[in-house]
């Protein structure tokens, strides 16, 4: 049996020494689940519980996990608890087993202590695996058997992730001792790495590894390598072709999309359709071979400009060229459903984790659920409102970037400013509205995760007709979603922030929308900000929600403002009266007294009910992504024709 192990970071403990490389904590709050915290600080689920002692997923409020070990170091083991008992006279094994509700397999494991073996006083046992181990230094007496059972590592992977040639272990020497099950998008080099053991702790091969990242001759400490490969959108970045080897095949899963594949491949997506013979209509089908051309796009630093692909892959209507502000208006037609793509609007950089989830694009993170299973569940695992609006503005300036890459669709809303409220969201997700899937499944839908993404459709097209266009409130996690099956809902994840960074300073609950009088007061002034110096007679605010009511029409309904006295924003209910033609069967034009018109200094104003969910067939239309893009479609039809001269 080992009979020594090392306690030093024990002693630094207990007489008060600082340690340069303290751990992470996280306090468990609310309705956070161990899966949530995995997602928001991307560690594996089965990290967490080695790092915490968890034999199962359960967590409680206030609960303090580790969430980051502290650093390796050569001469302690920062983050090691022992968890280490020492043994006195009268102990058997068998009776610690008992006493510390662990069974006499693990224990003798744990400890690497044969069957027949003896204790005596004053020897120490680990009664519990380590806490926090990523790194460990090894001691006199280690062995690579004793490890394995301690750390619950195979002797192979150990040998393969800290490329030992041989099982003996030299005191002081630093080995790795987790092997993750998920491959994160980087590797933050330790000083015990190797490129081969990076690659064996990833299960990559060394062509990948080396093909992710050309010239990784040389480690060194704090280095980040990537393990994944993502298309850049980053503002000096450009692609250009190279002379590439004879073409490999690809061969279409289940689930992949032209995106999906130009980007695990490596290849620009023009020239993967290119390679292919296809378009932006194009359907790919399980089983079909692509030629993939290896190494055909390289990123160089060159000019400002961003990327534009050749190959235009959304919004079938586009034009060769620009249209002026006395063309003709391109017909928006149900027909055009099948064509549409979103492909080239999902940002693909390397500072944004993107995650390919429910066939949708998430970023940062994405939800632990599939599907909204009942009206009360949601999701809330963003550690502060400052830090989702950070990481929403990031993604929301990427995402501009790509509409800025598309040529015009006109002129007409130049000189305009549009706001769009997608209503509720934060700690507000509006109507969670039962619902049928045509089959007698019931399924529920969160108003706000819906209205939010018409809101973004609208938003790309109305910048492509000339308009600036701003939002009240913004969602770190997502753009664009197609929702494939439509039948697996969007889950209410109450991650929505308001669209202004000292509106989110306070870093606390009262930061995070809410739908209270104080929370639409906030909107109005987002709405003011981004209206002040534009003229009058060039400012539009249209708030978007979906509406529960049996008794309301089931169309589109646009609402204007009538104050309590009885009057009417006239200006805005001849805007919502001539839209109406635009928004398809059943739309109609209303007037109420709502306060996110109130005291709004918008010239045209109005509150738009897209659909009315207490219809099967419209909440149908609000979980389908070509739906919800022909719904964006017609509004932003109905106001061009408003305006166009």
């Amino acid at each position: 049996m080992k009979r020594t192990k090392s306690y030093i970071l024990l002693l630094v403990s207990l007489m008060g020494w600082p340690l340069a490389f303290a751990q992470e904590t996280h306090t468990v709050q609310s309705n956070q689940t161990l899966y949530s915290l995995s997602r928001l600080y991307n560690v594996p689920v089965d990290q967490l519980k080695v790092w915490n002692n968890l034999d199962a997923s359960a967590i409680r409020v206030g609960q303090i996990l580790v969430v980051k070990p502290a650093a390796a170091n050569t001469v302690v083991n920062p983050g090691l608890n022992p968890f280490l008992y020492t043994v006195r006279g009268g102990d058997s094994l068998s009776a610690l087993a008992l006493k510390f509700d662990i069974s006499l397999e693990d224990l003798r494991r744990l400890n690497s202590l044969a069957p027949n073996q003896n204790l005596y006083t004053g020897e120490r046992l680990y009664i519990r695996r380590p806490l926090g181990i990523s790194f460990y230094t090894v001691s006199a007496g280690d062995t690579l058997s004793a490890l394995s059972g301690l750390f619950n590592i195979s002797q192979k992977d150990l040998r393969s992730i800290n490329q030992l040639a041989t099982d003996s272990l030299a005191p002081g020497k630093i080995l790795r001792v987790f092997k993750p099950s998920e491959v994160p998008l980087n590797h933050e080099v330790a000083s015990c790495d190797t490129t081969a053991g990076i690659a064996a702790l990833y299960d990559l091969t060394m062509s990948d590894l080396l093909r992710l990242n050309p010239g990784l001759d040389v480690l060194h400490t704090g280095q980040v390598i990537k393990l994944r490969t993502f298309a850049s959108a980053a503002a000096n970045t450009v692609f250009e072709s190279t002379a590439a080897p004879a073409p490999l095949s690809y061969t279409v899963k289940s689930g992949d999309t032209l995106l999906a594949i130009s980007r695990s491949t490596g290849v620009a997506l023009d020239k993967l359709m290119a390679a292919n013979s296809l378009d932006s209509s194009s359907i790919i089908r399980i089983g079909m071979k692509l030629n993939i051309l290896p190494g055909n796009a390289r990123a160089t630093n060159s000019s400002s400009t961003l990327p534009v692909p050749k190959t235009n892959v959304s919004f079938p209507e586009d034009p060769k060229a620009p249209l002026a502000n006395t063309s003709t208006l391109p017909d928006f037609r149900d027909a055009d459903e099948s064509s549409l793509k979103w492909d080239s609007y999902a940002v693909m950089d390397n500072s944004i984790p993107v995650f390919e989830w429910n066939n949708d694009y998430y970023y940062w993170t994405h939800p632990g659920a599939v599907s909204q299973p009942n009206r009360g569940y949601y999701e809330n695992s963003w550690p502060s409102p400052l830090d989702a609006y950070k990481k929403a503005s990031q993604l929301y300036d990427k995402f501009n970037a790509l509409i800025d890459q598309k040529l015009p669709l006109s002129g007409i809303l130049s000189g305009y400013t549009v706001v769009l409220d997608p209503g509720h969201g934060g700690l507000d997700p509006g109507a969670i509205v039962k619902s049928n899937d045509g089959s007698g499944k019931d399924m529920w839908i969160t108003e706000h995760e819906y209205v939010y993404d018409i809101s973004l459709r609208m938003y790309a097209l109305l910048k492509r007709h000339g308009a600036k266009v701003e939002m009240t409130v913004l969602a770190p996690n997502h753009l664009i979603r197609e929702t494939k099956p439509a039948n697996n809902t969007l889950i209410n994840e109450k991650n929505q922030v308001y669209n202004d960074l000292g509106l989110n300073e306070g870093d606390d609950n009262e930061a995070w929308p809410a739908g209270t009088a104080r929370g639409l007061e906030k909107r109005i002034a987002i709405s003011g900000k981004a209206f002040n110096g534009v003229p009058a007679g060039k400012r539009i605010f249209l708030s978007l929600h979906a509406d529960n009511n049996p008794s309301s029409p089931l169309g589109t309904g646009v609402y204007a403002l009538e104050t309590t006295a009885g009057g009417v924003d006239q200006r805005s209910k001849n805007f919502a009266d001539k839209m109406l033609p635009f928004l398809g069967d059943n739309a109609y034009a209303r007037t109420q007294n709502l306060a996110v018109l109130r005291g709004n200094n918008a010239d045209y104003k109005v509150l738009v009910e897209v659909h009315n969910l207490a219809s099967d067939q419209q909440s149908w239309a609000m979980r389908s992504g070509n739906s919800r893009q022909l719904s964006a479609q017609k509004l932003v039809r109905g106001l061009l024709e408003y305006f166009k001269k």
